[in-house]
């Protein structure tokens, strides 16, 4: 790393995507030991309806994780909101909390701050980004946050960290956004983390019901006429991404229990090759949506009806793949 460089070594959290919360907290604990990305792996997650906050009549399905404090219990932090003591040198202040080794979220305005990502030059969408650290010589900051590849490491100039500050929800919107930058502390030392294969199996079990009881009928209503049916797709592109992620992370965690040995290898076989497929599917609904999104000029038809249907069959593929796995008897 430069020597000129100032700040904590953590590494982004870039197997799959999850959000960047979640991204960067698997990062910080990764850090502190590298067996916490595993917790990432299991499959505390269900699903859930949401809609486009600019349009709550349009309603898409997404992945929902568990609390982070369910994922990694072995992981407790608190959350310091802050304010800078003179916003007009907030930045000798940020550089002060990262030379003290603190971890340090500051709100930032999406629309110009990581070229390649979702909202470059698109949105004016703010959150909390990572910094990780600066480089005085080179005038610049390390960041983790997101772009279209996933979560990594970015440099991001000191022009770019000032403009994007200034100009996000803290500034805009103070009344939902009334703090600049958020401060974590670890509150103890981490445990071992160990994945088991009963807690694996306990929401295998949970996931058969919630798919069971999930219905998508009503959603991905696109109304072809709408002005915002960009905007629709680009929701339902992002929540389609939710879903072929947790499937890598799936492979990650079959993978994980055969490697020790705590499922054979036949049924391990067996389940990589439904995550994979599922992977596979929720990639494809995703790369139809992007073909439409392209297409808009020349042509505003989406063919939701084969969406939906592509859907409930991955639905359907997912319950099998859990309740194999709830079946199975452990391999030690």
């Amino acid at each position: 790393m430069n020597s000129s460089f100032v700040g904590t070594d953590i590494k982004p959290f870039n197997e799959f995507w999850m959000n960047c919360k979640y991204n960067a907290l698997f990062s910080i604990a990764s850090y502190y030991d590298p067996n916490n990305k595993y917790a990432s792996y299991v499959n505390h997650y269900s699903f859930e309806h949401t809609n486009n906050y600019k349009d709550p009549s349009f309603k898409l399905p997404i992945i929902k994780h568990a609390e982070f404090s369910e994922m990694l219990p072995n992981f407790t932090y608190s959350i310091e909101n802050c304010h800078f003591e003179n916003e007009e040198n907030f930045l000798e202040e940020l550089k002060q909390m990262i030379r003290q080794g603190q971890l340090v979220f500051l709100s930032v305005n999406l629309y110009s701050w990581i070229p390649g990502s979702f909202c470059y030059q698109r949105y004016h969408w703010s959150h909390f980004s990572l910094i990780k650290g600066y480089d005085e010589v080179n005038n610049c900051y390390l960041v983790l946050d997101d772009d279209m590849n996933g979560y990594n490491e970015f440099v991001v100039s000191e022009d770019t960290v000032v403009k994007c500050f200034r100009s996000s929800d803290y500034f805009t919107d103070r009344e939902n956004w009334p703090y600049p930058i958020v401060k974590l502390q670890l509150n103890q030392p981490l445990l071992p983390y160990e994945v088991t294969l009963q807690t694996v199996q306990d929401h295998a079990r949970r996931l058969v019901l919630d798919i069971e009881q999930f219905t998508i009928d009503d959603l991905w209503k696109f109304d072809e006429e709408s002005e915002l049916l960009s905007n629709h797709l680009d929701y339902s592109i992002i929540g389609v991404e939710y879903f072929y992620n947790r499937h890598i992370a799936n492979v990650k965690l079959f993978k994980h229990l055969h490697k020790h040995k705590k499922i054979n290898d036949e049924l391990f076989e067996t389940m990589l090759h439904h995550a994979k497929n599922l992977e596979n599917g929720w990639q494809t609904i995703r790369n139809n949506l992007m073909k439409v999104k392209a297409k808009l000029k020349k042509s505003r038809n989406v063919p939701r009806d084969s969406i939906i249907a592509e859907a409930k069959l991955l639905f359907e593929n997912e319950k099998l793949m859990w309740q194999l796995l709830v079946e199975a008897k452990s391999e030690n």
